[in-house]
């Protein structure tokens, strides 16, 4: 085992997860939008318009206002900047605004580099479409590793007047600008992004909705919300945006679920603190919090929480102690939901096998310890069969050893499952002995 590996200690595992990604990478335009690529325009136009370069993919609805805009910067895991803008694109025209994304900020990055990609970004929209509008009101939003990048992003774009991160805790200094965080139900993030959102203290704004999905970008419904707060907070609308927050607090009201109760008076608490307004929840919030029946629901998910958090540190050690006929049975009781233990945290669980798999079959490619890296594919296999990455990674290793027929097997199931990155395969210097197979030029021309 190399060294990197070796001295691995097992704690630092989550570490070791904060900026790896798996999946495809993908700059330029999105095949299959109808929209044509141009330049945004000063004057009101009847269509959209889409710009789509090597640094961004930006959608600037056709109802966007001829003066200021709101602008939304996208960072996601993968470097793939038109996935987020494709996913909120019907919020961007609800709310009128330009929503940019990021094709160069990925997972795998130091915050050095993503650092001066924000920069750059940010310069490079106002270059743009500074041209059309004589004001760009700056915000940022990331999923995961994304999340990261967009929390950190404050640090050296000031300008940015609030943040929308989903999936990931902050790794680096935070600063006073507000927080509006995403995480689903089923992710395996989740407890740590409570635990994070717990540890911000006052003057400091932030909210934290947890919604029914798993790690990923979040719907559009939920999405929503966060962009209805920038709108908000932009429109400077008094009367919405109370309307808004009573809204919330009849939620509440009517809500059986203590937790969810408390969800939407912290939302209304979070709007009116942050849009200067009275908060109409207050009083009811503080006297959920002085309720028994409260603190019983809290402590109870606070100790599932705790005890998840165990389990990964245990599971941690675990990669690396137990052999694979031990990870077939743990994956199989969790995915059967046969352990004693909440469904949705058994999912989280396989959640997290599957990303700690990826990022340590990587770092054991990378190592060239590849009987590790079997291994650590092997558990990334059987807790996420469905993952184009795990396939794809199984057939690099294949390439490596010069294994050609395990090699354009696993390759042609990680197309199957949905890998679609031609470039990558073609740039792996693992494939390289299979050029000359007809079975590889075949697959290849499968692709777009």
């Amino acid at each position: 085992m190399g060294d990197a590996m070796r001295h691995l200690p097992w704690i630092s595992l989550f570490s070791v997860l904060a900026f790896f990604a798996c999946g495809e990478k993908k700059n330029g335009t999105v095949s299959g939008d109808s929209s044509a690529i141009r330049q945004p325009q000063s004057s009101p136009v009847s269509v959209d318009s889409i710009l789509s370069n090597e640094e961004l993919y930006g959608y600037l609805p056709a109802n966007h206002p001829n003066d200021s805009i709101v602008c939304i910067l996208f960072f996601d895991p993968q470097g793939k900047g038109s996935e987020p803008i494709q996913l909120y694109r019907s919020l961007a025209r609800r709310y009128r605004m330009l929503i940019v994304g990021s094709n160069r900020s990925r997972n795998g990055l130091d915050f050095q580099a993503t650092r001066s990609i924000v920069q750059n970004l940010i310069k490079e929209v106002s270059g743009v479409y500074g041209q059309s509008f004589s004001k760009i009101s700056f915000y940022a939003a990331g999923f995961s590793g994304g999340a990261k990048v967009a929390m950190d992003a404050a640090n050296v774009a000031p300008e940015l007047k609030g943040i929308l991160y989903a999936g990931a805790p902050a790794a680096s200094t935070l600063t006073a600008t507000p927080l509006y965080g995403f995480v689903g139900e089923k992710d395996m993030n989740l407890a740590d992004v409570v635990q994070f959102d717990a540890s911000i203290l006052p003057p400091k704004l932030h909210f934290l909705r947890i919604w029914d999905g798993k790690h990923e970008w979040p719907a559009a419904s939920e999405m929503q919300g966060g962009v209805e707060w920038i709108s908000l907070r932009e429109g400077a609308n008094r009367s919405q945006a109370s309307g808004v927050t009573g809204d919330l607090v009849g939620m509440a009201a009517s809500e059986n679920d203590l937790l969810k109760k408390e969800e939407y008076l912290l939302k209304a608490r979070f709007l009116s603190q942050d849009l200067n307004m009275p908060d109409k929840g207050g009083a009811l919030l503080n006297l959920l919090h002085s309720m028994p029946s409260w603190k019983g629901a809290r402590n109870l998910k606070t100790r599932e929480y705790q005890a998840e958090m165990a389990m990964k540190e245990e599971y941690s050690q675990a990669f690396f102690k137990n052999d694979l006929t031990w990870w077939k049975g743990e994956i199989q009781e969790l995915q059967q939901h046969s352990k004693n233990l909440p469904p949705a945290m058994q999912d989280r669980l396989l959640g997290f096998f599957s990303l700690a798999g990826y990022n340590l079959s990587t770092r054991s490619l990378q190592e060239n310890e590849e009987p590790m890296a079997e291994k650590m594919l092997e558990i990334y296999r059987l807790s996420d069969p469905t993952n184009p990455e795990q396939a794809y990674l199984r057939a690099v290793l294949s390439g490596r050893l010069q294994q050609a027929d395990p090699a354009m097997s696993s390759l042609t199931e990680s197309l199957t499952l949905g890998f679609s990155d031609k470039s990558r395969i073609q740039q792996q210097p693992e494939f390289q002995f299979l050029q000359a197979s007809p079975a590889f030029q075949k697959l290849l021309q499968s692709m777009k």
